[in-house]
């Protein structure tokens, strides 16, 4: 999803669905990456399901080229997150774990640039951003079981 709709959509469902953030945005991401896979009848229940059984149904998990389709679309929504992180951030280029793990070990040049990413946020980020980042940046089980179903499908040597 792009920003603007990724924006608009979550402040929508954070409104009718309070609390759920970490589930809503695995099935918003797989309803977002389904959309124009091939044979979509294989993977038309694939939000519901994946909320219900943590997995995808097992109709799409022999569909290599669905798989491979929703693992682009997601990459593509990946792509859209990092640009509100950059909104957030200043930069695309930052990365404030590792800028922390460099300040913990005494880096003063990571520290200041902390400093600097800290004083930009307060400008910056709102609540709903906040909460956009933090419900997005942890979709790992669908991310990881999506890693699953493309390696049982790799062609065999």
């Amino acid at each position: 999803m792009q920003p603007v709709p990724l924006i608009s959509a979550w402040s929508k469902m954070s409104e009718v669905l309070p609390g759920h953030g970490y589930v809503m945005a695995q099935t918003v991401l797989l309803a977002y990456a389904i959309r124009g896979v091939p044979n979509p009848e294989d993977w038309r229940r694939s939000p519901r399901y994946f909320l219900e059984n943590g997995a995808f149904p097992p109709e799409a998990l022999g569909n290599r080229a669905g798989l491979l389709h929703v693992k682009s679309r997601l990459d593509e929504a990946r792509a859209y997150r990092r640009e509100l992180d950059q909104y957030v951030n200043g930069s695309s280029e930052i990365d404030p774990f590792q800028l922390g793990v460099r300040a913990g070990r005494g880096d003063e040049e990571a520290n200041r640039e902390l400093e600097r990413i800290a004083e930009y946020r307060k400008a910056y980020m709102t609540p709903l951003l906040a909460r956009i980042g933090e419900n997005f940046s942890n979709t790992i089980s669908l991310n990881a079981r999506l890693g699953l179903a493309l390696r049982d499908t790799e062609p065999k040597d």
